[in-house]
């Protein structure tokens, strides 16, 4: 509706046409829920999906489908919490429930706290805390223990508050320590001081960026004969081959780049050996190759040869603890076992790892004893939480993941496609917003929960139609409200001035009141986060 004395249109929504369309957009249900599943169930960008519906006739900007996404996920959360009660029931009829609790969080962000049922996989809740202390944590719980009951066992980190919280909001419940977290803990104190001076010797050398102007010349030398060129070549993928362990992201401590970097460089060099007495056999001698010796085996191996042997046969026995913990370097989804060993089961597997590696300590002598006690002494430390035995309602022992590293690694995901779709440029701020979100609409990726939970719904659409705009509403102001900006940096001047204020109130006297005091805190203090 257009006035002829105002330059906008005034828009006006009957009843009727409230019921159909969201409040404030200009497109139905059927669009929101069409924009929801192509966002963040195919991951598509809002310029892929305007051109997807201009095909079908549909002319709508990328802003109207930005908020249409946001209303979908809100509208999903309240679906999903509307059908507690048919989760409860689907839960029921498994032999026990086992909830794993984690948070995750990127720096300088809130924790997105999600709790996941084990055994069906299917997300329960997720919520926005400002960090990970344990009166946060509790309250989460509890609101979990409401909707879902009391599980049989719960899956955790190593943090005590979260510990704590378990014990405060499901007393008597049996608790297992995540392996990963575990395994991440074990790497930590293994490598935290070792692998830091490994990498300043590594990089003090300066062989990598000496290979690296190397390569570059060898693969544009103009060489004229056959075996020449062949060896140019060589030199200049070997030398690839060596650095790619530092191109790929940093996943400490489970990967160690430098330390895979030198152990290439000890059997490029053997193969560099080779080749040069094979030419000396024919009397030939090539620059690429002398260069490449003498970095490797004249700089680069003697700068390590004392620390390389304990690092590595470090990471070969923190290789093995892993391996026996049923976790290998590969992605842990690509990994998983297909039936999970009982307590008892794993947890010999596991103290038989630990005598082989003791075993091993003892043969290569004292240098290595300390190595082999620091995996020993914090192994046994987290033993009884690692290989928690529990019994399900038939009487027989629940085997479940007893890691949370899939929580962790799904919403690492959701937040990888955010900032695609999004745009780098994007805050953190907006990111976050969605955390909890995007991990209560994954279960629609779980067949367990869509047939379970979502097996009678006839038109997704009409389903998200039925919630109140207020209810929308307060969820959307809920989870802002959990966000918190960063204060912005305090400018020079007015901290002179801030400074000044305080002065000149201490140097009232030793017996004059502190009036003003507290009002001075207010203007300079940043709202502050209970800790527990």
């Amino acid at each position: 509706m257009k006035c002829d004395r105002h330059a906008s249109p005034v828009l006006v929504y009957p009843p009727m046409l409230r019921a159909l369309i969201p409040s404030l957009r200009t497109f139905g249900f059927d669009i929101l829920a069409a924009i929801g599943i192509l966002r963040w169930g195919l991951h598509l960008q809002r310029r892929e999906i305007q051109i997807l519906l201009a095909a079908r006739g549909i002319d709508i900007s990328q802003g109207e489908i930005s908020a249409l996404s946001a209303e979908f996920l809100l509208r999903f959360y309240l679906l999903h919490q509307s059908r507690a009660d048919r989760i409860g029931r689907l839960l029921d009829s498994a032999p026990g429930r086992v909830f794993h609790a984690d948070g995750t969080m990127d720096q300088d962000s809130e924790v997105v706290f999600t709790v996941i049922e084990g055994l069906s996989g299917i997300v329960l809740d997720s919520f926005l805390l400002p960090h990970e202390g344990k009166t946060e944590v509790a309250a989460a719980l509890r609101t979990v223990r409401e909707r879902f009951g009391v599980p049989d066992m719960l899956v955790r980190d190593l943090s005590p508050n979260v510990r704590e919280a378990m014990t405060e909001v499901f007393p008597g419940v049996a608790q297992s320590g995540c392996h990963v977290h575990f395994v991440r803990n074990l790497g930590e104190k293994l490598f935290a001081a070792s692998y830091g001076a490994f990498r300043g010797e590594v990089l003090g050398t300066r062989v990598m960026a000496h290979l690296l102007d190397l390569a570059r010349r060898a693969a544009c030398d103009p060489a004229s004969g056959l075996l020449e060129r062949a060896v140019n070549a060589w030199v200049s993928l070997e030398i690839a081959y060596l650095q790619e362990p530092r191109w790929k992201p940093s996943r400490f401590p489970i990967t160690l780049p430098y330390l895979e970097c030198v152990t290439r460089a000890v059997r490029v060099e053997r193969r560099v050996r080779r080749i040069l007495r094979a030419l000396g056999a024919r009397n030939m001698s090539l620059r690429p190759l002398r260069e490449l010796d003498d970095l490797l085996g004249k700089r680069l191996l003697p700068a390590v040869g004392r620390s390389y042997p304990k690092l590595a046969k470090a990471d070969e026995w923190f290789g093995l603890a892993r391996e026996a913990l049923r976790l290998s370097r590969v992605p842990l989804s690509a990994a998983e076992p297909s039936e999970w060993l009982p307590a008892d089961v794993a947890r010999d597997a596991y103290l038989k790892a630990l005598d082989t590696i003791e075993e091993a300590s003892v043969r290569l002598g004292e240098g290595y004893r300390p190595i082999a006690d620091t995996v020993r002494r914090f192994s046994e430390a987290h033993l009884d939480e690692l290989f928690v035995k529990v019994l399900g309602r038939d009487g027989g022992e629940l085997r479940f993941r007893r890691e949370n590293n899939i929580a962790e690694s799904s919403h690492r995901w959701s937040r990888a496609n955010i900032r695609r779709r999004t745009g780098r440029g994007k805050t953190a701020w907006d990111m976050t917003l969605f955390g909890p979100l995007l991990a209560v609409f994954s279960n629609v990726f779980n067949p367990v929960y869509v047939e379970g939970v979502l097996g009678d719904v006839g038109c997704l659409a009409r389903e998200l139609q039925a919630f109140p705009e207020g209810e929308v509403e307060r969820l959307r102001l809920r989870l802002r409200g959990k966000v918190r900006r960063r204060a912005l940096a305090m400018a020079e001047a007015e901290w002179e001035r801030r400074s000044e204020e305080l002065v000149e109130l201490l140097e009232r006297g030793e017996g004059a009141p502190l009036v003003g005091l507290e009002d001075w805190l207010k203007k300079v203090e940043a709202p502050a986060l209970t800790q527990d």
